[in-house]
């Protein structure tokens, strides 16, 4: 098979395999929050914000020197030994990476009770080790997979690790409901694809090795590491923590935590998005220069935003029903945070963020990026210390939405700057009038039984939205040919509009 049909078979089992392993996700999560309710759920989202940064801070751009030395030296000749040689030394080092923490966390157990006050962390800190040791082996065993583009196979034991996670979690959850149930159910689930997926790299682990030399691959990790800490160690996680150390309620942090995870469950459409974004810019720019990669940035864009800004307005109208429907009426609490981050997430879409880092890598210029994501980082740091001790959970939730709408509109002008992009100004409106004039007919309708009434509305918006689109038809000609031309699948659902 060529390299260029096995990336694009891996395409699609990335985008289908992201698709259902969100889905999965999803309904860990509210199984999570209904078995546990809403005090030790926001306990179990604190707990878990402990090894997911830990994990950011420890990482040292591991997962980059893969992506970029295995793929270039598995068609080489001689290039298998040197693979093996990187994987062993960098499994020594993860694996002297858990030691260290292991023992900082162990004997700094009552410096981090002290810091986080909503609980006591003596009581989870051997559990949360657990949990961090299978973190960090099962990302660099499916990283290993990946990079030599055996992306179909990651899917499967990605999905695979969800489901069992899922099963786990309901025969645990039937002899006990504690804090200690869902992350045991992680933990046993992920040792188990963990294993397989060593088995699946052992070609690549065990066998005759050649030293290379690993410098400059080490350098460019380092730098895939501080994006990646910036990026998203001083956001969501952090602001969790933080929250703990100013004694936010538990109830509280299980509704910031549960409101972002809805929110993100929202724009499921858009998980396939990113991967096909960054392989439709690669291939313009290389073929048509800045002027491909400005049409289709515009392009992946405007789908981005039509894939998601109707859902989202829907999600605001009837947050409250979706929230009662899906996670209980205790949760209820949490529609306010769930409707503020919703608005935020679409702003962050307008704004057409998510498709600029792709632009700066191509062009080559990481620096730029990495020096707004650094600022944006700091400024929600300053923001959540200045916000949560005045204004609790709600001041987190404005510090982060502030800071990444702030280094959105940064990265978009400077990609206006750089490759003359033209933001979508008119469409991006059109969108958002065809939304609001679709939800009118549902705020009139009413009937009996919650979730009949939720997809009955649901059914009618769509429909409206649909046919509003169709009439006005917010892309051009030209615009859905060239979703036509990047791919068959994407231009079945946006021919219409």
């Amino acid at each position: 098979m060529s390299v260029a049909k096995k990336f694009t078979l891996g395409l699609y089992w990335n985008i289908l395999g992201k698709l259902f392993f969100s889905a999965l996700g999803f309904l860990i999560s509210v199984a999570i929050a209904r078995g546990l309710g809403k005090d030790d759920f926001g306990i179990y989202a604190s707990l878990l914000a402990i090894p997911v940064v830990l994990r950011l801070f420890t990482s040292f751009g591991f997962e980059t020197i893969l992506n970029i030395f295995l793929p270039a030296q598995d068609v080489l000749p001689e290039g298998k030994k040197k693979i093996r040689f990187l994987v062993k030394r960098l499994l020594f080092y993860r694996f002297f990476i858990i030691i260290g923490i292991s023992f900082a966390l162990s004997f700094g157990r009552s410096f981090l009770g002290q810091i986080i006050h909503s609980f006591n962390f003596s009581n989870y800190y051997v559990i949360i080790i657990l949990y961090f040791a299978v973190l960090l082996l099962s990302s660099y065993s499916n990283m290993i997979l990946r990079a030599v583009m055996q992306i179909k196979l990651v899917s499967i034991l990605e999905c695979f690790a969800q489901i069992l996670n899922l099963l786990f979690l309901v025969c645990f959850f039937s002899y006990s409901r504690s804090v200690y149930t869902p992350l045991l159910a992680f933990i046993i689930a992920n040792i188990i694809v963990t294993v397989v997926s060593l088995i699946m790299a052992k070609s690549y682990i065990l066998g005759e090795s050649i030293a290379c030399d690993t410098k400059q691959l080490f350098n460019i990790g380092f730098t895939g590491f501080i994006g990646s800490i910036l990026v998203f160690g001083l956001g969501r996680q952090i602001d969790i923590l933080i929250m703990n150390y100013f004694g936010v309620s538990n109830s509280n942090i299980g509704y910031y935590y549960l409101s972002f995870s809805l929110a993100a469950m929202v724009s499921i459409l858009l998980q396939g998005i990113g991967s096909l974004s960054q392989s439709v810019f690669s291939q313009k720019y290389t073929t048509e220069g800045q002027k491909g990669l400005k049409i289709s940035w515009e392009m992946v864009t405007k789908v981005s935003i039509i894939l998601s800004i109707p859902f989202y307005i829907f999600a605001i109208f009837f947050a409250k029903d979706i929230l009662t429907i899906f996670y209980g009426k205790q949760y209820l609490e949490a529609t306010n945070l769930f409707q503020v981050i919703a608005v935020f997430n679409s702003l962050d879409i307008l704004i057409g963020s998510g498709f600029c880092m792709p632009v700066f890598y191509l062009i080559n210029r990481k620096t730029e990026a990495l020096k707004i994501f650094f600022f944006s980082g700091m400024l929600n740091l300053v923001l959540d210390i200045i916000l949560i001790p005045k204004y609790g959970v709600i001041g987190a939730v404005y510090a982060t939405g502030l800071s990444s709408i702030l280094s959105g509109l940064l990265m978009l002008q400077l990609v206006i700057k750089i490759i003359k992009v033209q933001y979508p100004i008119v469409f991006s409106s059109k969108v958002i009038v065809i939304s609001l004039l679709a939800i009118l007919p549902t705020l009139v309708f009413n009937g009996d039984g919650i979730l009949l009434i939720l997809i009955s509305k649901a059914v009618i918006y769509f429909t409206c939205f649909a046919l509003i689109a169709m009439v006005f038809k917010p892309l051009r000609y030209e615009e859905r040919n060239f979703v036509k031309m990047v791919d068959d699948r994407l231009y079945a659902i946006v021919k219409y509009f």
